[in-house]
């Protein structure tokens, strides 16, 4: 938690518009909001993301960037809802792309 909270505090002093987490952002926003329209990111649900179904829908979803991400299957944590703080009660664990690019830098 405190790695998260550390994280949080430096994401929130940043324009979340001009934040870029990989070269293909866009690109990935686009197809998660197609591909999982029922996904409410305003209040996250953890079926959507644990449940047989859902893990189902998701592997073949996040291999495909399995070559052009880096740790495209890394584990992160997320909060369900992001208009509140990191707590244990708002934090599932999730995978999570980081961009190749950014892995040479990091």
């Amino acid at each position: 938690m405190h790695h998260a909270e550390t994280y949080f505090k430096l994401i929130s002093s940043y324009d979340a518009s001009k934040l870029r987490l990989t070269k293909i952002d866009d690109e990935i926003y686009e197809d998660f909001t197609t591909t999982f329209p029922e996904i409410d990111v305003t209040h996250l649900k953890e079926d959507d993301f644990k449940s047989t179904a859902a893990k189902d829908k998701w592997r073949p979803w996040i291999n495909k960037y399995e070559k052009r991400v880096n740790e495209y299957n890394f584990g992160s944590l997320l909060r369900i809802d992001p208009a509140q703080d990191y707590t244990e009660a708002n934090t599932m664990f999730v995978l999570r792309c980081r961009d190749r690019a950014q892995q040479k830098v990091a």
